[in-house]
């Protein structure tokens, strides 16, 4: 399994997801197709994809996006679960925020970086629930109010965005 992990981009997605029978019959096979195509997306934009970078070492961390790299760390098991899908397309969103100001993918995040003017709203109306917006304020109460909004944006867009939307928006907002 440890090979697999370290395989980067799509196809190292593919090959994980294929070397985990029990859990590619839990996630189906739309849905894991759907997100391989947005990690295509990333990587075509000149952004690499990976499992259990280094950073993942910190305490906590479920993913990040970085300007050059989209990284999900996984669980103990290796194994890819729900969440870890989730996991993309929250970090692929932070990528689509990136790209809102100058169409670059490099982590300058110009302009407002939001594509909702208000995403609280947004997403206690989507059905994000007041609990998990209240857990997200207090994990990233370090941030000033942009990029809280930031943060709570793209966990809306994880739980209510199709990835073959996100995928649209990269290909759309990012040049290479």
């Amino acid at each position: 399994m440890n090979f697999f992990l370290r395989l980067l981009g799509a196809a190292g997605l593919a090959a994980t997801l294929l070397a985990q029978p029990s859990r590619a019959q839990e996630i189906s096979e739309t849905t894991l197709a759907q997100h391989i195509l947005l990690v295509q997306a990333a990587e075509d934009k000149g952004v690499d994809f990976v499992f259990n970078h280094p950073f993942c070492q910190r305490k906590g961390l479920q993913g990040f996006y970085d300007g050059q790299v989209l990284g999900v760390c996984l669980g103990p098991t290796g194994e890819i679960t729900e969440n870890d899908l989730d996991t993309i397309r929250h970090e692929a969103h932070h990528m689509v925020q990136d790209c809102l100001g100058d169409g670059k993918a490099d982590y300058q995040f110009e302009g407002d970086g939001s594509m909702y003017p208000n995403a609280y709203e947004l997403a206690l109306h989507a059905g994000l629930p007041l609990d998990t917006l209240t857990r997200i304020r207090m994990a990233y109460s370090h941030l000033d109010e942009r990029d809280f909004l930031m943060e709570v944006e793209a966990f809306y867009v994880a739980h209510a965005i199709n990835p073959l939307q996100i995928a649209e928006a990269i290909n759309t907002l990012c040049s290479r």
